[in-house]
């Protein structure tokens, strides 16, 4: 995908995952990220989505990624895709996991 199509399609996924945010009381922001509102970074073709280790919240990420997908016909790549967790069990993390169906990453940065 070209990088000019790539921003368009990430504007969209950015305005359907804010609506799934601000109308979720369940959802939390990554405690590093909760003042300044931050869920998402883009970077050419790779984004990151971020938030509080809790089921509901990484529902609400997934929530927006499927009505994405169903919008623009885009859908992540399992192959090339992660999941990172960071400060919760080994049995809350697969929790998380689950409903991606992603391989666990090896974070290359502490969040």
């Amino acid at each position: 995908m070209s990088p000019y199509l790539f921003f368009i399609a990430m504007e969209v996924l950015s305005k359907i995952q804010a609506k799934r945010i601000e109308d979720s009381p369940n959802f939390k922001f990554h405690w590093k990220c909760d003042k300044i509102i931050l869920s998402h970074l883009c970077f050419a073709d790779d984004l990151i989505m971020l938030c509080h280790g809790s089921l509901s919240s990484v529902l609400v990420l997934k929530a927006a990624l499927d009505e994405f997908s169903l919008l623009s016909g885009l859908h992540a790549n399992h192959a090339k895709s992660n999941i990172f967790t960071s400060g919760v069990s080994s049995t809350i993390s697969q929790q998380l996991i689950n409903p991606f169906g992603y391989t666990v990453g090896l974070s290359p940065f502490v969040i």
